[in-house]
């Protein structure tokens, strides 16, 4: 009995699947390749990239590190994260902006980061960093990370709920302290940043 063309068609799949994930997985690693000559250590941010879009960054190799078990990547990524821990808050460009009113260190648990230096007054930049230290946290289970995002959420619904969490559920995020109009972006970051705290 000669072999059936599916049985002939299996291998051919399975390595064309292989082929497919290690071809998108090298891409990945030459992209963080040329992330890495924009990131500036003593900034912990990357050259010409505003301060949310540092959030975004830091997710993206989050991102990578957890699907390729790279030694370089891995050790890149865990280095760009404990760098951008301590030295990122410099890049803040506005630190004290609607913050210091409203979040003080009794909202934060006894052994948490200071959330405040990651803060900038706009909740959805606030946002993106908190889900940017959940992704770190997730690669790296160092608990300074979750607990600065758990700061950052605290903050967040502080300042933005002191009632209640009806206006998620409402669509009322707003912006920035001041203002009072929706956005957007911030609406769907709610229900991301639910999952995950």
């Amino acid at each position: 009995m000669s072999p059936s063309p599916r049985s002939l068609l299996a291998p051919l799949l399975l390595a064309t699947c292989v082929s497919a994930e290690s071809v998108a997985i090298s891409r990945a690693e030459t992209a963080l390749t040329t992330l890495q000559t924009w990131y500036n250590s003593s900034t912990g941010m990357w050259n010409t990239c505003g301060w949310w879009n540092g959030a975004n960054c830091m997710t993206v190799l989050a991102d990578l590190a957890l699907v390729d078990d790279s030694e370089s990547v891995n050790n890149t990524v865990k280095e760009v994260f404990a760098n951008t821990f301590s030295v990122g808050p410099v890049s803040n460009p506005y630190p004290d902006r609607n913050n210091d009113s409203y979040y003080s260190s009794a909202v934060q648990s006894k052994r948490s980061v200071d959330a405040t230096q990651w803060l900038d007054g706009s909740y959805d930049d606030d946002a993106w960093w908190g889900l940017a230290w959940i992704a770190a946290y997730d690669v790296t289970g160092i608990e300074d990370y979750l607990d600065l995002a758990a700061g950052i959420f605290k903050h967040l619904v502080r300042i933005v709920f002191p009632v209640s969490w009806l206006r998620i559920v409402a669509n009322n995020w707003p912006f920035r302290a001041k203002l009072g109009h929706r956005n957007v972006v911030m609406e769907e970051l709610t229900p991301i940043f639910n999952i995950f705290t």
